[in-house]
């Protein structure tokens, strides 16, 4: 069936070829053409992570080659760069193999980063070569070191999310509620917890009703499911049931409470099935491993204190073995690669700062003699008012 379907889209892409052709509009149509087909191959069940790599390079060198030729334009190369990093994206996603929860964690940082070196690409384009009067130069001198620092820290923040999922491997393994209530007064004093890996079986008292049971057959074993495409990315609008709250029995019989996932890219590993066609979920009994952070409630009637794990960060079917070398594994092996462009990235901000402090320079030795107007604010003007603002603020509240 999946073979009929290429051969429609083939049929539907020399139609559009053609039309293109008798239009006059070839090259444009063919640019269409090639990212249907490519959208089409790549969420295929046929293409693979060498066809993905194949196609990431060619991305990158058709972004580079438009770069080259567009570089005396002003909004081409950073519209090109940005076309060309959601490709790459697309391409990495459409992967089986790709961590898309971890990815998330990237894309906060990765486009600070960016957003910060295009308001360089503008600043060093557009601003400096406006800018030719010598009472000019030293908000010159300050936005290029303002500028240039963003890109390092941006740069920096993106590198280092990258070094903290290393260390996941080693996050501590609770198998018993004594272990579970030790690791929660270790962790309860400390700042960027990486999480705990809870091991266990998911069980839960309110069974999830489904079409069967509506009929008056009874409840399901099933905890939680959710709808998985048969290849591709799966969505959360899709068909699903997951619950706020599960229960966990640990090896030693103690029972926790554990606090839901938000998304399917937090269920990980879970099994196909379900009550629906093309469904995974958990059932009744299953082995998981949470990753989450531990937590304390206390009774209002009694006092008394259980530990469960709050925060649930994924909640994963299988044994920990499996849960390290199918999700841990790819996911260190995703911050690596995007770390190492991270780290790559921070000395681009010696370029804009470089640029900068030529153009200063150049402003302090050639630039014109114009007296500045009425209403300029020189560096030192603008911190005495904003002192004077600041004084006037605590007078106030007095």
């Amino acid at each position: 069936m999946i073979e009929w379907f290429y051969v429609a889209v083939g049929l539907v892409a020399l139609v559009i070829l053609y039309k293109g052709w008798r239009g006059g509009y070839l090259t444009e149509a063919a640019i269409f053409v090639g990212f249907m087909v490519t959208m089409v191959w790549i969420t295929g069940p046929y293409a693979t992570d060498a066809h993905r790599w194949i196609l990431a390079g060619a991305v990158t060198a058709v972004g580079a080659v438009f770069i080259w030729r567009k570089w005396h334009s002003v909004w081409w190369p950073p519209l090109i760069l940005i076309g060309t990093l959601l490709g790459l994206v697309v391409l990495y996603l459409s992967s089986s193999a790709s961590n898309t929860l971890f990815f998330e964690g990237f894309m906060g940082s990765l486009f600070g980063y960016f957003f910060v070196s295009l308001l360089c690409w503008l600043f060093v384009r557009v601003i400096l070569p406006r800018i030719q009067q010598k009472y000019q130069a030293p908000w010159v001198l300050i936005l290029t070191v303002v500028f240039s620092a963003g890109m390092f820290f941006g740069a920096l923040a993106w590198w280092l999310a990258a070094v903290e999922i290393n260390v996941y491997p080693k996050n501590p393994v609770i198998r018993t509620g004594a272990e579970l209530a030790a690791e929660y007064e270790k962790a309860k004093n400390l700042l960027g917890y990486r999480g705990l890996f809870l091991v266990g079986r998911i069980a839960d008292s309110k069974r999830v009703p489904v079409a069967e049971a509506e009929r008056g057959s009874g409840l399901s074993d099933y905890v939680a499911y959710y709808e998985a495409r048969p290849f591709g990315i799966s969505s959360d609008l899709a068909h699903l049931y997951l619950p706020l709250f599960y229960t966990v029995t640990l090896e030693d019989g103690t029972e926790c409470s554990v606090a839901g996932i938000r998304t399917v890219r937090q269920a990980v590993n879970w099994q196909e099935g379900g009550p629906y066609v093309r469904m995974h979920c958990l059932r009744q009994g299953d082995p998981v491993v949470v990753w989450g952070d531990p937590g304390q409630t206390v009774g209002m009637a009694d006092g008394k204190k259980s530990w469960g794990v709050n925060t649930t960060r994924s909640i994963a079917y299988g044994s920990l073995e499996e849960f390290t070398d199918g999700f841990l594994i790819p996911g260190v092996k995703t911050a690596r690669l995007f770390g190492r462009l991270g780290f790559g990235c921070i000395p681009l901000c010696l370029i804009p700062l470089l640029i900068g402090i030529r153009r200063w320079r150049w402003l302090k030795r050639e630039g014109g003699d114009e007296a500045p107007p009425a209403n300029w604010r020189s560096p030192k003007d603008a911190m005495n008012d904003m002192a004077k603002a600041a004084k006037d603020s605590v007078r106030g509240k007095k």
